[in-house]
Parts: C-alpha cells; sequence; structure tokens
C-alpha cells in the first residue's frame, strides 16, 4: 500500500525466489541480525511497502507489520515486469 493505494503484481519469477533465497542465507549466522522477507514495513500511515528481504535488529515477531527502527537493511529484487515499479515507484520511499 502506498499513499493509501493498493498495488498487486504477479508472483515473482522462480530466479527472483532463486536470488532471494540465496541472499537470505548469506548473513544468517550473525546473531545481531535478523533476515527476513517478504515482509510488511510501514514507513508511514497508509505507507506500507513489502521489500523482498529487510534485514533487522532483533524484535517482537508477534507483530503484523515490522518496526521500521528495527530495519538495517531493504533489498528488493528487480524483475523485468517489474522494473519500473521497483526502480521508480518503491525506490522512491
Amino acid at each position: 500500500m502506498i499513499d493509501g493505494s493498493l498495488f498487486i503484481s504477479p508472483f515473482a519469477s522462480v530466479l527472483h525466489q532463486v536470488i532471494s533465497s540465496e541472499l537470505v542465507h548469506l548473513p544468517a549466522r550473525a546473531r545481531e541480525f535478523r533476515v527476513l522477507g517478504p515482509l510488511n514495513l510501514r514507513l508511514k500511515r497508509g505507507r506500507i511497502l513489502i521489500p523482498d528481504i529487510v534485514i533487522t535488529s532483533p524484535f517482537d515477531l508477534d507483530v503484523v507489520v515490522a518496526p521500521v527502527e528495527a530495519v538495517r537493511l531493504v533489498c528488493e529484487i528487480t524483475s523485468p515486469s517489474d522494473e519500473a515499479h521497483d526502480k521508480v515507484l518503491k525506490m522512491h520511499y
């Protein structure tokens, strides 16, 4: 959801999922970080993005939306079918 508008994309390609899986497992041994994704991330009221991968400091996992204060790194894997959306709209925020 961006500025109250709901954006829905088709499910990502298999290549997208392979890249995501490989990136998620890179820092998995670091205890001070959690590697999650996709996950709801509220930037402000009415603006929720769902990045492919989010690296956070530990936080209470019994929530629907991750606290932005815990976020350390956001990763978006661009897809040819969603390239403009990923590089323009999502990067704007």
